[in-house]
């Protein structure tokens, strides 16, 4: 198996949860924001049941927006405390030997991180694993402050205008990509590589397993 690029997810693959929510949750819970805390809790139940399809999306950007106004330097050190506190516990242990594997059989493979996660904190995970390209949610700000928005949410398709803006899409060869991911919603990003990799399948993408997308741990034992 000839791989020249893994590509991977970080939400619920690279790492065991769902990590822009955690972070809201955590900056407000380090700003002792009561209120808004509380607000998050009605957000959650009221997009579970009448958010729809999308209920999961809209209550990621309505919690984000209540950390509007906040600065962005404060959101930065929250964020390296939120990486060292949470992220690196929960590292998938799977995904590193997966990477290990890759990396040992094929000689300058690039890793690339493709997440809806949120830069923040993200930095630090590429420094840490030493990760060759990261493309991930960004903030917007108003001069220092978060403006209550994202630059483009790096989700499902727009994984693909992000490779592509940054010029690592037209660097990558079908043959010899994988990519690794846990969500049904990551098809346009699968459809970038030859080799599919399913971890922890939400129940959609696990209809996929054995039809062209192997589980990470039959994989890791063949």
């Amino acid at each position: 198996m000839n791989i020249s690029f893994l590509l991977l997810d970080v939400c619920k693959t690279l790492v065991n949860f769902q990590t822009a929510n955690k972070y809201v949750l955590y900056v407000l819970t380090e700003k002792n924001a009561f209120i808004r805390l509380v607000l998050c809790r009605w957000y959650r139940i009221f997009y579970r049941l009448f958010g729809g399809k999308e209920g999961g999306l809209k209550y990621k950007y309505a919690i984000l927006k209540l950390l509007q106004g906040e600065n962005k330097k404060k959101l930065e050190e929250i964020a390296k405390s939120f990486f060292e506190q949470h992220i690196i516990a929960n590292i998938n242990a799977e995904v590193l030997n997966l990477i290990d594997k890759v990396k040992s059989e094929n000689s300058g493979a690039k890793l690339v991180v493709v997440s809806a996660g949120y830069d923040l904190y993200l930095q630090y995970l590429k420094e840490y694993l030493q990760i060759d390209y990261m493309v991930c949610s960004r903030l917007s700000y108003n001069g220092d402050v978060f403006s209550g928005k994202l630059e483009r949410d790096c989700f499902s398709q727009n994984k693909i205008y992000e490779l592509r803006d940054h010029g690592i899409l037209q660097k990558i060869c079908f043959e010899k990509a994988m990519v690794v991911s846990d969500s049904y919603s990551d098809l346009p990003l699968f459809a970038v590589g030859k080799y599919k990799i399913a971890v922890n399948p939400d129940r959609q993408l696990s209809f996929l397993v054995g039809k062209g997308w192997d589980h990470i741990s039959d994989f890791l034992r063949n």
